[in-house]
């Protein structure tokens, strides 16, 4: 009789370990997958992009990034996630990479380059038209970024990662772009002729 009350006991004690187990699994498994909702792999090539473009971009001695290169970024908040994780902390030259959230710090006028995480074309002519002073590189996703006045639109085109250049517009700010980079990608002049 006395080894029955510790194999109900054992018993409970393994139901609720087992409850909270399976609680803990499906907490982490509902954790993960709104993590990789946030992540997605198209935001990861787009970052890869970004810190190519900062890394083959030279700057004018005026417009040069001291010790810091600014990477500021608005709108997806898995985007702005992606970008920190590709980009800060990295080294470029002698010059650290710092990733700036737009949405939260409107330090846009010391960014080196800006980010426009959103395929809405009145969303990123509106940020163009912000940005027009701050003489920053700007890389946007819609489509009609480049005609806006934009420096490069990165698009997905059949699973691969595409860009636009408009060099007018990359030079107004004081930069150039290594051939390096720009074989890979398409040059292209806004509609209207200018940048």
């Amino acid at each position: 009789m006395d080894t029955q009350v510790p194999r109900r006991l054992k018993t409970g004690i393994n139901r609720v370990l087992g409850s909270r187990l399976i609680a803990y699994v499906a907490v982490t498994f509902m954790l993960s997958l709104s993590a990789l909702q946030a992540a997605e792999p198209e935001d990861e090539l787009k970052a890869a992009v970004v810190l190519s473009f900062v890394r083959y971009t030279e700057w004018k001695p005026s417009s040069a990034p001291d010790t810091v290169i600014r990477v500021g970024v608005t709108g997806r908040p898995g985007f702005r996630e992606a970008l920190k994780r590709t980009l800060e902390g990295k080294t470029v030259g002698n010059s650290l990479i710092r990733v700036i959230d737009l949405e939260t710090d409107m330090d846009a006028p010391r960014c080196h380059v800006v980010y426009f995480a959103t395929t809405k074309n009145s969303e990123a002519q509106h940020g163009l038209s912000m940005n027009r002073a701050a003489r920053a590189i700007t890389i946007g996703e819609a489509d009609q970024f480049i005609d806006s006045g934009g420096a490069i639109a990165v698009h997905l085109v059949d699973g691969r990662i595409r860009f636009e250049v408009n060099l007018m517009e990359v030079q107004r700010v004081g930069a150039s772009i290594s051939s390096k980079l720009l074989r890979f990608g398409r040059i292209r002049v806004p509609a209207g002729g200018s940048g």
